[in-house]
């Protein structure tokens, strides 16, 4: 790697008007995009070049400015890589090791956010990590909606305590929203938090909780029993104890694309998106443990369509207020 000598990105205002062309700083307030723009740094690669390389720490972010990068995988090349789409953000966010090689085919310029750099720019700037979250949730959901009726919903993870008849108290909600693997580290404070702000539900057989299209503000923590669910063409999958219903559209801000009724009695919590949001701005850990979440369930997503020679790196997605733009790695 080489720096260049004609340094193109000094200005922080031009990297600023550079970065408003993806989709998470699209989002940013004015004086937040600059401080994001004010932390990267302009470099330069020649042809043959790891920017990521398969099962090392990842140690940066890349946003291509010229060139371009291929993605590799086990000696396959999955997609390619072109301004402005950027490599890192996936292994950044899910603190996973790289998993391709991303190879520099034409000669490159990036701008770098170093890792260490981006979580504090994440902690310091709220709505960063707001932008982040959604900006995750929409891929996410994106990949969910394209997958087949048999790799749809999740298998139950039965709760270990006793559900009462009467209405659940407050340790109660916090010991089942620990056992949610999102929730596993964070604080019982915020747990705490978020827990008196949810509604428990408990309904029989045949409510419906929602339909498709309809708007996704809540979403449903399943405590005891099977909720049912079917998409417009005919897919139908569950989710039981364990899990959460509508959890991914409503963080992502988008419709909802599947029915959801309870097919047994049902006990649950009820909690809306911008209450778990809220949260964040004075939890820091929560916010970045739900990225995590967010991050490591697009991986797999991707990695099962790796595995079958599929790709979705390049694919025109609406992810921002940008509109449909082509997804990075």
């Amino acid at each position: 790697m080489t720096q260049s000598h004609t340094r193109r990105w000094v200005d922080v205002t031009e990297r600023a008007i550079y970065l408003r062309s993806i989709p998470v700083a699209a989002e940013l307030p004015q004086k937040v995009l600059h401080a994001v723009a004010n932390s990267f740094v302009d470099r330069e690669f020649e042809v043959g070049a790891k920017l990521l390389t398969a099962g090392k720490p990842v140690r940066a972010l890349h946003l291509v400015t010229e060139g371009k990068l291929a993605l590799i995988s086990n000696g396959k090349r999955l997609s390619e890589i072109l301004p402005p789409q950027s490599v890192g953000f996936l292994n950044i966010l899910s603190r996973s090791d790289a998993t391709y090689d991303a190879v520099v085919e034409e000669p490159t310029r990036t701008l770098e956010l170093v890792t260490e750099r981006f979580y504090e720019l994440l902690e310091d700037q709220y709505p960063l990590l707001v932008a982040t979250l959604r900006y995750f949730a929409q891929r996410l959901l994106y990949e969910m909606q394209e997958l087949p009726q048999e790799m749809l919903g999740l298998p139950p993870s039965p709760i270990a305590i006793q559900i009462p008849e009467r209405a659940l108290d407050l340790v109660e909600k916090v010991f089942f929203l620990r056992c949610m693997s999102a929730f596993k580290r964070t604080n019982l404070s915020a747990l705490a938090a978020l827990a008196e702000n949810m509604e428990e539900v408990r309904v029989p057989p045949g409510t419906r909780f929602f339909a498709v299209g309809e708007a996704s503000a809540w979403s449903l923590f399943v405590i005891r029993g099977t909720v049912s669910c079917e998409t417009a063409d005919g897919r139908a999958f569950s989710y039981g104890p364990g899990t959460v219903v509508g959890g991914t559209e409503s963080l992502a801000g988008k419709p909802r694309w599947y029915e959801a009724l309870a097919q047994t009695d049902i006990v649950a919590l009820k909690g809306r998106g911008d209450h778990l949001v809220d949260l964040m701005e004075d939890d820091f850990e929560l916010g970045s443990d739900l990225a995590c979440a967010l991050a490591t369930g697009l991986q797999g997503l991707l990695a099962m369509k790796a595995a079958k020679g599929q790709s979705t790196f390049g694919v025109q997605r609406d992810v921002s207020k940008l509109g449909a733009v082509p997804v990075g790695a």
